[in-house]
């Protein structure tokens, strides 16, 4: 019944993704965007399938106590803006559509190494919630193992990269506009949530010092 719920969630975004970018395009003669949505479509349905059941339920419906709950409506609009304002741009009003097609397929693999990143890091870590808190309820401990023993942050760095790339891939200078957005929320959440893990969480602040870096080894 689990791989049946992921699967069908994970087909759900990937129709909400075709409807978006193909029905604001208006066109379906976009390879690039077939491409993406294929690559979108595996890697969602491998996270839901995949991700903890708690975890699932948390991210949907976070528990009492969580900071910086208006991130994860914010980020959703900047993220559906990015796909609305790219697919107007490419398929209907060619404003800014000059991305040269090597740096399309350059976006492509910028984006699914970004988004496999990050849904990796969904199914490791069961404690990554959508809102800043400690859950208590679910016997939250902390991790620092697999990516986290490389960067405190390897969700945020799969995020941000998938939105770089994905600014390529689609093939729009102006659907960078609220990728930018977008990404600012990222680096605002990771800050927050750093300063409370450091108060908050158990072991963090020793973690921090054997981890150094938060998104990108050996540089931040």
């Amino acid at each position: 019944m689990r791989l049946v719920i992921g699967f069908a969630m994970g087909l759900l975004v990937t129709l909400i993704y075709s409807g978006i970018l193909f029905g604001v395009a208006g066109r379906l003669d976009l390879p690039t965007y077939w491409a993406y949505i294929a690559i979108s479509g595996v890697l969602c349905i491998v996270g839901f399938t995949g991700i903890d059941p708690g975890l699932l339920r948390e991210r949907i419906r976070p528990g009492q106590g969580g900071k910086d709950q208006i991130m994860i409506p914010f980020a959703k609009l900047a993220l559906t803006a990015h796909l609305v304002v790219s697919a107007l741009d490419v398929g209907r009003y060619h404003f800014s559509d000059t991305i040269p097609l090597a740096l399309e397929i350059t976006g492509l693999v910028l984006f699914t190494l970004g988004l496999a990143l990050t849904v990796y890091c969904l199914v490791y870590n069961k404690f990554f919630s959508s809102v800043v808190r400690i859950q208590e309820d679910r016997g939250h401990t902390l991790v620092s193992t697999g990516p986290y023993a490389i960067v405190r942050h390897p969700g945020y760095t799969g995020m941000i990269t998938f939105m770089i790339g994905s600014c390529l891939a689609l093939g729009s200078w102006w659907g960078g506009l609220p990728a930018i957005m977008f990404i600012a929320l990222i680096l605002r959440r990771l800050r927050i949530e750093d300063r409370f893990l450091k108060t908050e969480l158990e072991g963090y602040e020793a973690y921090m010092q054997r981890v150094r870096s938060r998104l990108v080894p050996c540089i931040w």
